[in-house]
């Protein structure tokens, strides 16, 4: 019966305990366990995959993703050779860097697989003294598209104050000060391409980063309302693409959160079929800039 396609896993990770393997697949999507080695350390880590790109989370290392890799080329778009690699959420009060509130960076994370019609679903939480992070990694048969949703909820006594949400994934684009690699930040009338740092407030819901030598673009896209600015800097030999969310404060029981969708391009008419689609959501305004912006990478122009 085809209902049983629709396969519900669950593993449970508490450090490097024993993990049982999880499946789950329907169509092209598959999740399955693996072991994998980061910077020496052995883990198990959960592979989402369909045709084109898999995505390898680590759970037991603040369930954060480590690889999101086009099929094709076998090149990852995330930088996972860093002290503090791949691509991760945090959340901080006023003041704090973020990493303190929780170390939700550091933290195993328990660990849902769930198949729901074409999409393999990964849901991640845990856990800290006052707050509650849960998260969903998502991926779609037949797209690149990798969706991260992060939620937290405070679970503790008192009001924390003006709570920031930051996500941000340390990129392969720029690595080792890779001169003629290209992030575009786009602004109200104008937009920024540069590899030096820079903060832009978050109006366009989109940005880019476009390697020239490997033609592969990480496009991202993302909720102005959710995302006070966009912060580019680097990191040792890697840059970061980060959102900065807007500060809340949070009473017993409340929450703040983010959604940013990732995608990988090879061709700029691979985004005009995606905007028509839907598959990529943009404001009506800014999908003629981002036609062109897009065309004229892919053509170098």
């Amino acid at each position: 019966m085809r209902t049983l396609l629709l396969l519900i896993a669950s593993l449970v990770l508490f450090g490097r305990a024993g993990v049982e393997t999880a499946y789950a697949a329907s169509g092209e999507c598959t999740a399955v366990n693996i072991d994998y080695t980061l910077d020496g350390e052995k883990y198990k880590a959960v592979v989402l995959e369909n045709s084109l790109v898999k995505a390898v989370v680590i759970p037991e290392y603040g369930g954060r993703i480590v690889e999101y890799t086009l099929k094709s080329t076998k090149h990852n778009q995330l930088d996972n050779t860093t002290g503090n690699p791949g691509l991760k959420d945090v959340v901080g009060e006023e003041g704090q860097s973020g990493y303190s509130a929780g170390g939700f960076a550091q933290l195993p994370f328990k660990v849902t697989i769930q198949k729901e019609g074409k999409e393999v679903i990964l849901f991640a939480e845990a856990a800290s003294d006052n707050l509650k992070v849960e998260k969903t990694m998502t991926l779609t048969a037949g797209s690149t598209k990798l969706n991260l949703k992060v939620k937290y909820t405070n679970i503790g006594k008192e009001t924390l104050e003006k709570l920031l949400v930051r996500i941000h994934p340390c990129i392969s684009t720029g690595g080792n000060q890779a001169v003629d690699d290209i992030f575009v930040i786009p602004e109200p009338g104008k937009v920024k391409k540069n590899t030096t740092d820079a903060h832009t407030k978050a109006d366009c819901g989109w940005w880019l980063a476009f390697d020239p030598k490997v033609k592969e673009m990480l496009f991202m896209t993302f909720k102005p309302e959710e995302v006070d600015d966009l912060y580019l800097y680097l990191g040792g030999d890697s840059y970061n693409m980060e959102y900065m969310g807007k500060p809340s404060d949070a009473k017993k029981g409340e929450s703040v959160g983010m959604e940013v969708n990732y995608f990988i391009l090879t061709a700029g008419g691979q985004l005009d079929k995606m905007l028509e689609s839907g598959e990529i959501s943009a404001f009506d305004k800014e999908k003629p800039r981002i036609k062109t912006e897009v065309k004229a990478l892919f053509e170098n122009k």
